[in-house]
């Protein structure tokens, strides 16, 4: 039985010894991470942050409240190009029909929701843009009247979790218009 014990006590602490020797990270944004990691005494300019363009979306919580084109959010942070690239060929229509705009709304988890839809034509072609600027992905929703009724693209296949409050704001956008059919 003290052999048994014994043989258990080691497996135990060679699994617990492997998780903790882990190799270096190669992830090139722990790398980042580490390498700007601010010390005691150390500040930062907003204006400075306001517009890089390095692809993290997290300094775009500033804009909450105003609407993308009082700001010219699509083009702070890369966030237009993400978006075209993210929707191919669909971002023309998204363009072209993004003139009506709600303000940036922003969730006590650092998302970004907005809504942009054709003027006087909101219940035929609307979108709705949300930004998680914690993970730094965003999501496109296109609500139309073409047959689909409503087509989603997702950075990295990934389908961005809503609180409940901006659940209930989603689905109330997408019964309009569901409802207008």
């Amino acid at each position: 039985m003290t052999i048994k014990f014994g043989a258990f006590i080691i497996i135990i602490s060679m699994a617990i010894s492997c998780k903790q020797k882990a190799g270096p990270s190669t992830d090139a944004a722990a790398t980042v991470a580490q390498d700007t990691a601010m010390r005691a005494g150390d500040t930062i300019k907003l204006s400075s942050l306001a517009d890089n363009n390095d692809g993290s979306l997290v300094t775009l919580v500033q804009y909450a409240g105003k609407k993308p084109s009082e700001v010219d959010f699509w083009n702070k942070n890369g966030v237009g190009a993400r978006i075209s690239k993210l929707m191919g060929n669909a971002y023309g229509d998204f363009q072209r029909n993004w003139n009506d705009e709600t303000p940036i709304i922003e969730s006590d988890s650092g998302m970004l929701f907005m809504t942009g839809c054709k003027i006087g034509a909101c219940l035929n072609s609307r979108y709705v843009v949300v930004i998680d600027t914690k993970i730094n992905i965003i999501n496109v929703y296109a609500l139309s009247d073409t047959g689909q009724r409503m087509r989603s693209f997702e950075e990295k296949g990934t389908i961005l979790a809503m609180s409940y409050k901006m659940q209930d704001w989603f689905d109330k956008i997408y019964e309009e218009h569901m409802s207008a059919k």
